[in-house]
C-alpha cells in the first residue's frame, strides 16, 4: 500500500507540472499573436491615414520604408515569442518555483520533492512522505492560476483598439480605404481621392477612325467643380493646353453618380492618350488607337486581250476599256491591313480578291495589296470593298470605275496606183502600190480582188502576215508587179481593188476569217501585145555596131542602161513576188511533176517545137498552159537581161576595163536565174535575179557622166 501511494503521488505531481507547462506556452502564443495583429492593423491604419492626408497620396518611398519596418517587427515577434518558446524545453524546477511563487503556503515542498527524488542517499520512506504531502498541497489549489495572463489581456486590448480604429476610419472616411490598403502592401495604383470615378468611357485600347466623333463620358461620386478631359497626341508624353476640354454635365445616373460628357473628332493618325480630372481625382490614363480613314486605290490593271489580238497591256488608270472576252487583272492597295476584299460589278456579280504580296520596302505594312482576275463581258462599272483587320473600322467601298467596250474597226485599204482606168498589153506587168492599216490590232493580209463580168471574183494574195509572228503590223505598204497575163486575156476589162483583212474571229459568207477593208476600184483593160520590128527594137536600145568615138560610146552606155535597168528590176520583182506566193511555186512544181522534164523543155513542147513528145497530151488544161507560158516569159526575160549585160560588158571594157566587172557579174546572175527557174526553183531564181538587178544598178551608177 505504501508503494502504491508513493507512485500515485509522483504521477499527480508530474501531471500538475505538464498542465502548467502547457498553460505557459499557450499564454505566450496568445500574447505574441495578438501583439502581431495589433502591429499589422496599426501599420495599415497609419499608411491609410497618411495616404489620405497627403495631397497626392503617400509617396512610394515612404510607403516602402514603412512596409519594411513593419515586416522586420513582425519577424522579431514571430521568432522571439512564437518559434523559440515552442522549440525551448521548460525545466521542471522552473515550473515548480513558478507554482510555489503563486502559492507561498507550499513552503517549497514541490521543489524539495523534485530535488530529493534525484538524490539516491534519501531514504525512500522519507521521500514518499514528502511527495504525498506535496500532492495533497497541489491538489488543494488551482495550478493554472500560477501562470500570469496579464500580457494576453494587454495584447488583446491593443489589437482590439487597433481594429476598432481601422474599422471606424473605414466607415467614416470620405475617401476609399481599400486602394490605400493595397498601396500599403506594394500596389502602385493611384492614391484614393474624395472624388471617385464610377465609370469612364471609352475603354482602354479602343480603335477609332480619323474624323469620327468619339464621346468621352465619366460618372463620378462626390465630384466637386468641373470635369476636364486632357488629351495627348504623342502617346502621353505631353498634354498641351489646347488639348484640354471642359466636359459638360449630363445629369445623374440611377445610382446617384454625376455624369459628364464631351465629343471629340479624332484628328490624329496615331496613338492618343487621355485622362479625366474631376475634383481631387485624376482617372488612370487610357489609350486610343486612331487609324486613318480607310482607302483603297487601284495600283495596276493588266489586260489580257482576246487571243486573236495578241495583245497584253498594263496601265495604272482604274478605268478599263477592252474588248469582250478580255481578262482583266486588277491589283489594288489599301492603307490598312486587309482582312477580306471583293471586286464588285455594278450589274451584279462579285469576285473575291486574294493577297498580292508586298513590294520591296513595304515589309512593315503587311497584307495591304490584293489582286483578282475577272472576265470583261460588257460595259459595266466596278468597285472594291475591303474590310480591315481592325474591327472598329467599317468596311470601305472605293468609287465606281467604268468598264467600257473598245471597238475593233475594220482595216482600211487605200490604192495609191494605178487609179481610174488603165490599159495594158497582155505581156506587160501591172505595177501596184497600196497601203493597208489597222491602228487597233493590226493587219493580217492584203489581197488583190479581180472582178470580171459573168465570173466569180478572183483573189490573189499579195502579202500575208505569218501566224508565228506577233504582233500584227498596224500598217502594210504594198509594192507589187503582177504580170497582166495572170489577170486575164486580151480584150477583157477587169475591175480591180485591194482588200485588207485583220485577225478578227468573225467569218464572212465565203468562209474567210477577219474583218474586211476595201480600197477604191480601178479599171484594167487588157489588149494584145505590141509587136515591134527588130530594127526598131535595136534602135530603142541605142545599139551601135561600130562603136564610135568615146563620147558616143558613153552616150550609148547611158541609153542602154536606161533600157536594161528597168527590165532587170522588173524581172527581179516578178521573181521575188512569185517566190513569196505559195500558189505560183506549187504551180511550177506541178508542171515539173506532170511533164517529168524541165520546165523549159515542157514549154517548148507546148509551143509546138516538139509535137508528140511524152507529156504534151497530159497538159491539156488551159490554166496549166498559162502558168507554163508565164514561166517561159520570165526565163526569156532573164536571158535577154543576160545578153544585154554581156554586150554592155564587152563594149564598156573597150573603153574602161575596170567598169566591165559589174555588167559581167549581172550577166552571170541573170543566166543563173534563168537556169534555176527552168528547173522550178523559184526561190533560188528570185535571189539570182535580185543580184543581177543590183549589179546592173551598180553599172548604171558607174556610167553617169562625170
Amino acid at each position: 500500500m505504501a508503494k502504491n501511494a508513493a507512485g500515485s503521488s509522483e504521477l499527480f505531481i508530474e501531471y500538475a507540472l505538464r498542465m502548467t507547462k502547457g498553460r505557459i506556452r499557450l499564454v505566450s502564443l496568445l500574447s505574441a499573436g495578438l501583439t502581431m495583429i495589433a502591429l499589422a492593423v496599426g501599420f495599415v491604419l497609419a499608411v491609410v491615414v497618411a495616404d489620405h492626408l497627403a495631397p497626392n497620396g503617400l509617396p512610394a518611398g515612404a510607403r516602402t520604408a514603412l512596409r519594411w519596418t513593419f515586416l522586420a517587427a513582425e519577424v522579431v515577434l514571430l521568432v522571439g515569442y512564437i518559434l523559440l518558446p515552442l522549440a525551448r524545453r521548460l525545466n521542471d524546477l522552473y515550473v515548480a518555483r513558478l507554482i510555489e511563487k503563486a502559492h507561498p503556503d507550499f513552503r517549497n515542498d514541490l521543489t524539495a520533492s523534485l530535488e530529493l527524488s534525484r538524490d539516491p542517499r534519501v531514504h525512500s520512506g522519507t521521500l514518499a512522505a514528502i511527495k504525498r504531502r506535496t500532492a495533497r498541497e497541489v491538489a488543494a489549489v488551482d495550478i493554472e492560476s500560477a501562470v500570469q495572463t496579464s500580457h494576453v489581456r494587454l495584447a488583446g486590448i491593443l489589437a482590439g483598439v487597433a481594429i476598432a480604429a481601422f474599422l471606424g476610419y473605414w466607415a467614416f472616411s470620405g475617401k476609399s480605404v481599400w486602394p490605400s490598403v493595397r498601396r500599403a502592401f506594394g500596389d502602385d495604383g493611384p492614391a484614393p481621392r474624395l472624388t471617385r470615378f464610377v465609370e469612364i468611357q471609352p475603354a482602354d485600347g479602343v480603335v477609332v477612325v480619323t474624323g469620327r466623333e468619339i464621346e468621352f463620358a465619366a460618372e463620378v461620386v462626390r465630384g466637386g467643380g468641373q470635369c476636364t478631359l486632357r488629351l495627348s497626341c504623342d502617346g502621353g508624353q505631353t498634354f498641351l493646353e489646347e488639348d484640354r476640354y471642359v466636359m459638360a454635365p449630363a445629369g445623374e445616373t440611377e445610382s446617384g453618380a454625376r455624369r459628364y460628357t464631351h465629343t471629340w473628332p479624332a484628328a490624329a493618325d496615331r496613338e492618343a492618350v487621355f485622362e479625366i480630372e474631376c475634383g481631387d481625382a485624376v482617372s488612370p490614363r487610357r489609350r486610343l488607337t486612331v487609324l486613318p480613314k480607310p482607302v483603297v486605290e487601284i495600283e495596276r490593271v493588266v489586260l489580257v486581250w482576246p487571243e486573236y489580238t495578241r495583245w497584253r497591256t498594263e496601265q495604272s488608270e482604274a478605268g478599263i476599256e477592252a474588248l469582250p472576252g478580255t481578262r482583266a487583272i486588277v491589283t489594288a492597295r489599301a492603307n490598312l491591313p486587309v482582312q477580306s476584299a471583293l471586286l464588285r460589278l455594278k450589274d451584279g456579280g462579285a469576285f473575291r480578291m486574294a493577297p498580292a504580296g508586298d513590294r520591296p520596302g513595304e515589309q512593315g505594312l503587311p497584307g495591304r495589296r490584293v489582286s483578282v482576275e475577272f472576265p470583261v463581258t460588257g460595259p459595266d462599272e466596278y468597285a472594291i470593298t475591303f474590310t480591315s483587320i481592325h474591327g472598329a473600322v467599317p468596311p470601305y467601298t472605293s468609287p465606281w470605275h467604268p468598264i467600257r467596250m473598245a471597238g475593233d474597226p475594220s482595216p482600211e485599204a487605200r490604192l495609191i496606183s494605178p487609179t481610174g482606168r488603165i490599159e495594158l498589153p497582155v505581156d506587160a506587168t501591172l505595177d501596184l502600190a497600196a497601203e493597208a492599216q489597222d491602228r487597233r490590232f493590226g493587219v493580217r493580209g492584203v489581197e488583190l480582188v479581180v472582178d470580171e463580168v459573168r465570173r466569180e471574183p478572183r483573189r490573189m494574195g499579195i502579202r500575208e502576215h505569218s501566224d508565228g509572228e506577233t504582233p500584227f503590223p498596224q500598217e502594210m505598204r504594198i509594192r507589187a508587179s503582177i504580170p497582166v497575163r495572170r489577170l486575164g486575156e486580151p480584150g477583157t476589162v477587169l475591175l480591180c481593188r485591194v482588200e485588207a483583212r485583220d485577225n478578227h474571229p468573225s467569218v464572212d459568207a465565203a468562209g474567210v476569217r477577219g474583218q474586211l477593208g476595201r480600197s477604191e476600184v480601178f479599171e484594167l483593160a487588157i489588149r494584145e501585145p505590141a509587136i515591134l520590128p527588130p530594127e526598131e527594137g535595136d534602135a530603142s536600145l541605142g545599139r551601135d555596131a561600130d562603136g564610135g568615138e568615146l563620147a558616143e560610146l558613153v552616150g550609148e552606155r547611158e541609153l542602154e542602161l536606161a533600157a536594161v535597168d528597168p527590165a532587170v528590176e522588173q524581172a527581179a520583182r516578178e521573181l521575188l513576188e512569185m517566190s513569196r506566193r505559195p500558189d505560183d511555186a506549187a504551180a511550177i512544181g506541178k508542171i515539173r511533176e506532170e511533164l517529168g522534164v524541165p520546165v523549159e523543155q515542157d514549154l517548148a513542147v507546148q509551143d509546138g517545137q516538139a509535137p508528140g513528145e511524152p507529156g504534151a497530151a497530159a497538159r491539156g488544161d488551159a490554166a496549166d498552159q498559162a502558168d507554163a507560158r508565164q514561166v517561159q516569159d520570165l526565163i526569156n526575160r532573164q536571158r535577154e537581161v543576160a545578153d544585154r549585160a554581156a554586150g554592155l560588158a564587152d563594149r564598156v571594157g573597150q573603153v574602161d576595163p575596170a567598169a566591165a566587172g559589174a555588167p559581167q557579174q549581172a550577166a552571170a546572175h541573170a543566166n543563173e536565174a534563168a537556169a534555176q527557174l527552168a528547173q522550178g526553183n523559184v526561190g533560188e531564181a528570185a535571189a539570182a535575179a535580185q543580184q543581177a538587178a543590183d549589179q546592173m544598178a551598180q553599172a548604171a551608177g558607174q556610167a553617169q557622166p562625170g
